[in-house]
């Protein structure tokens, strides 16, 4: 059908939002309903959201759903996952909903929001562990409900529990309606959308199904995914066709997810009259790696003497030491009768010296060049919950006890003995064997973000076992989380400990680290799972992994792994198993999914190339010089190899798709991971480690090694790009508004706070490559540009208690023309998180000290309307400005008394005091609560009050 394109624009609003996003909003023009009882629609985009119905960052706004989400030690005292079980808890829109009466979950359970929004919200009837609807009255007398029709009723898929409830209808005091129809697939993992109908008006969403990126993934068993996209959205006004909004869309060249390109509204009984479309442009595939020797490794990272002895490595370790989000480098090492150290900053272009960091213990000691370097029982890790790397370390060696702690202040390293680990972490019996690790690990055993301490070995016939939980100070026992199964075996001080093919990983998505396990061992097969209840283990033999993870032939022997990983193949959060491997003259391969309540083949997971081969049971494997990275920054682990073997070099690269692998040789790495000699000995590795230099999330690669008398450097960077987040949108006859994004690693956009501004456990500071915008530039309509550049500081999030990020503590937008600033302070203390505590108009040379106009709020907060909720409200603003001389203009400053009891959110005293002296101060008096129809907030008499000076 031909297409008339005619004048005029598709309205759209852009913004970068506090969390740094890019955001930009499309109103649906709908036809109007009676008393406006009308959908408000739109089309949302935000540069830091996921996938959905319409494609990368582009989500559909104005329809309301209830939704399962996680227990949190903050809001109930314990941690949980989504488990479609009775102690799962409601979100609406995101809203975590509270308990008022009865029991949670339970039919006649009534609810508000956390933060009180004063809608009132009950669940009604029972669909299997939970209820079958809710209603919701709003304080603006709008009463909806979610959930009462077959198809707004979401279920789990296999499961007769509800999944979501989806608004399906909302109607207002004079009983006008609105009514909205759903698409729900068979087996339930699909829903979306299909109509909305209220007074003879319609407006109906079409999908495509074709597309390629359906983001399958599992929430406790049942399959959640997005198989269509939205193509128009259609509006009809009493039977007569009204606007189409219509969607196009490509497949990003370097994920293949799907992104929106562009949006045309068109109208008429043809619907072939359009105004210009909104078009929209992304960032395009990641550039091949470079060579950048300005980050070659200014040491040695290993050393290769001869191809018959594995290489050794030289004390050598990747951390970020300052907390800046880039990857650092720490040296010290023993070696034949010296000591060898060193620390150097990555200042996101190079490496300089930083000698403060210089480690006050060794990490490793060579003793010859026979034989491989000894580690000296060190561990890097976060004690005081502050995100910096401290140091921990305790050897039994020779005979002798050596032990320490040391805390990263940020500046150096300070001696912290109480946080020395309780429990031997290796053992060295001589120079001519390596150490025995003590059947220790690191991890996070109750979800408090501090790692804890757990151990289980067998040890010539003895079991030792122990738990320790981090207090944030130091160390206690807490042998309640004393793992149920033995983590390694140590037979006899001449040969290495035996692992017993066991596993840490979060199995059902619950945050807390769960148990694994399974082993062949001597002609038996030896498994078991276990969940991490929060308070210690319970048996899940569903979890059993269901293939072998290692073998174990003879106590003469280290144990062979069988070719297996544990990783994300479908980007759901759950760790999945894709085995590949060659041995004695056979391939066996498999994958699984994790669905959160066990496991589930998924043979086009099954890895294109080779992870291990064994050649026969008295050596080990030898690796296929096979890492699983991120190479395109969809967040999906990929595959490289290149090896060089017996005199051939494989390579090879594939990304995954969400759905399998495909071949991707551009992304081949330019330098051998590995040399494999031959059979009898193990692969050497080449002085090769996989970091992200350049803080953009993106892994690169540096090499440093010396091998028989030749030194082999090298570093290869790709550079930093935004995949599949908006760059430009052009907006029919409206100027383009060209977008550039940096991640918060970068200097010259984020601050990190410290001094007084640091966060303090639970708090941290964070700084990671997480995409913010950094410039906006756009037509200023007489041939030039306006550009307005944006910064951001103090990021942090909360550790342990499921509040988690609590955002930038401040961002600032200046303005390159005029150079005006706008300084924005955000509250990060629950419950007023996100609150504006202040915004100043500076400019630099101007006014008081730079200030023209600042703003200073202060908020306070109430029992809600039922006591379970919070009620956050500004108590004050105070508003003072200056002229570009620096002379004060007047100001006013505002207070605000909310005395009801119960608290409705209604101001019962507003008083505006201004500088001079004057005054007014307006006294509200409300009608009583109508609590049984929720009708709120009818003022009943208003007094006002006002003040002059003398």
């Amino acid at each position: 059908m031909a297409q008339t394109t005619v004048a005029g624009t598709t309205p759209g609003q852009f913004s970068v939002n506090e969390s740094g996003a890019a955001t930009y909003s499309i109103p649906i023009q709908v036809p109007p309903g009676v008393a406006g009882m009308q959908p408000q629609l739109s089309l949302e985009y935000n540069s830091q959201s996921g996938n959905g119905l319409l494609g990368m960052g582009w989500s559909l706004s104005g329809l309301s759903a209830i939704t399962r989400c996680p227990r949190t030690m903050a809001q109930d005292g314990a941690r949980g996952g989504v488990n479609y079980d009775m102690n799962d808890r409601f979100c609406l829109d995101g809203q975590r909903l509270v308990l008022v009466s009865g029991t949670y979950g339970a039919a006649n359970s009534e609810y508000r929001t956390e933060r009180e929004s004063f809608s009132k919200i009950i669940a009604y009837g029972t669909a299997g562990n939970g209820p079958a609807y809710f209603t919701m009255q709003t304080k603006a007398g709008l009463t909806m409900e979610l959930g009462n029709t077959a198809d707004s009723q979401i279920e789990a898929q296999g499961k007769p529990t509800v999944r979501v409830w989806a608004l399906n209808r909302v109607q207002d005091v004079k009983t006008n309606f609105m009514t909205f129809g759903y698409y729900e697939s068979a087996d339930s993992s699909v829903y979306a959308p299909l109509t909305i109908s209220y007074g003879g008006n319609t407006v109906s969403f079409e999908y495509d199904t074709a597309r390629f990126d359906k983001s399958p993934g599992y929430v406790s068993g049942s399959l959640v995914q997005t198989d269509r996209r939205v193509t128009s959205i259609k509006t009809n006004a009493g039977g007569v066709e009204g606007k189409v909004y219509r969607a196009v869309y490509e497949s990003s060249l370097a994920t293949q997810r799907s992104r929106l390109l562009s949006v045309a509204e068109c109208y008429g009984s043809t619907e072939s009259i359009c105004f210009p479309a909104t078009n929209i442009s992304y960032g395009s595939t990641p550039s091949l790696r470079l060579s950048a020797p300005q980050y070659t490794p200014p040491v040695v990272l290993e050393s290769h003497h001869n191809n018959s002895n594995l290489n050794h490595k030289n004390g050598v370790q990747f951390i970020d030491l300052n907390g800046d989000g880039l990857l650092d480098i720490v040296q010290n090492i023993w070696a034949v009768g010296s000591s060898y150290t060193g620390a150097w900053f990555n200042t996101g272009s190079g490496w300089t010296g930083a000698p403060q960091y210089a480690l006050p213990v060794a990490l490793a000691v060579q003793q010859n060049d026979s034989n491989l370097n000894h580690s000296n029982g060190v561990r890097f890790i976060d004690l005081n919950g502050d995100g910096l790397l401290d140091i921990v370390q305790n050897i039994w060696a020779v005979g002798s006890n050596y032990t320490g702690a040391w805390l990263n202040t940020g500046s150096g390293w300070v001696s912290a003995p109480q946080y020395i680990p309780p429990v031997v972490l290796e053992a060295h019996h001589n120079n001519g064997n390596l150490n025995h690790k003590n059947g220790v690990q690191f991890i996070d055993l109750n979800g408090d973000g501090l790692l804890d301490i757990v151990q289980n070995i067998w040890a010539v016939g003895s079991n030792y076992t122990g738990a320790w939980l981090n207090t944030g100070a130091g160390w206690v026992s807490a042998p309640q989380y004393i793992p149920p199964v033995v983590l390694e075996a140590h037979h006899n001080n001449g040969n290495l400990n035996h692992k017993n093919g066991v596993q840490f990983i979060d199995l059902n998505g619950d945050g807390l680290l769960d148990i694994v396990q399974n082993i062949w061992a001597v002609g038996s097969n030896y498994t078991g799972a276990w969940l991490n209840t929060g308070a210690g283990w319970v048996s899940a033999p569903q979890y059993i992994p269901p293939v072998v993870l290692e073998t174990h032939h003879n106590d003469s022997n280290l144990n062979h792994r069988n070719g297996v990983q544990l990783i994300d193949l479908n980007g759901d959060g759950l760790l999945d198993i894709v085995q590949n491997i060659w041995a004695v003259g056979s391939n066996y391969t498999g994958a699984w999914l994790n669905t959160g309540a066990g496991w589930v083949s998924a043979p086009q997971y099954i890895p294109p190339v080779v992870l291990e081969t064994h050649h026969n049971n008295g050596n080990l494997n030898h690796k296929n010089g096979v890492q699983f990275i991120d190479l395109n920054g969809d967040g999906l682990l990929d595959i490289v190899q290149n090896i060089w073997a017996v005199g051939s070099n494989y390579t090879g690269a594939w990304l995954n798709t969400g759905a399998g692998w495909v071949s991707a040789p551009q992304y081949i790495p330019p330098v051998v991971l590995e040399a494999h000699h031959n059979d009898s000995n193990l692969n050497h590795r080449n002085g090769v480690q996989l970091i992200d230099l350049n803080g953009d999330g993106l892994l690169d690669i540096v090499q440093n090694i010396w091998a028989v008398g030749s030194s082999y450097f090298g570093a290869w960077v790709t550079p930093k790009t935004s995949v599949d987040v908006v760059l430009s949108i052009a907006n029919g006859l409206s100027p383009v508004v060209s977008i550039s994004h940096n991640p918060i690693t970068d200097a010259s956009i984020y601050t990190k706070d410290s001094g007084t501004d640091k966060a303090a456990y639970p708090k941290m500071d964070l700084q990671f490559p997480r995409l913010v915008v950094s410039s906006v530039a756009s037509s200023n309509g007489v041939g030039g540009v306006n550009t307005v550049q944006y910064s951001y500081g103090g990021l942090k999030a909360e550790q342990g208690t499921g509040r988690g990020s609590l955002g930038f503590r401040w961002m600032k937008s200046k303005s390159v023309a005029n150079n005006i600033e706008s300084y924005t302070e955000f509250n990060q203390n629950h419950p007023f998180t996100g609150t504006v505590t202040k915004n100043e108009t500076r400019l630099a040379g101007s006014g008081n000290a730079g200030l023209l106009k600042r703003t200073t709020n202060t908020y306070a907060q109430s029992p809600g309307s039922a006591g379970a909720s919070v009620f956050v409200y500004p108590s004050q603003s105070v508003e003072e400005s200056w002229d570009l001389s620096g002379s004060p203009y007047p100001g006013s400053s505002t207070s605000y008394v909310y005395g009801q009891n119960p608290q409705y959110g209604d101001p019962t005293q507003i008083t505006v005091s201004n500088s001079e002296g004057s005054s007014k101060t307006t006294v509200n008096e409300y009608w009583p609560v109508d609590s049984n129809n929720w009708i709120l907030g009818r003022l009943k008499k208003a007094t006002v009050t006002s003040v002059k000076p003398n």
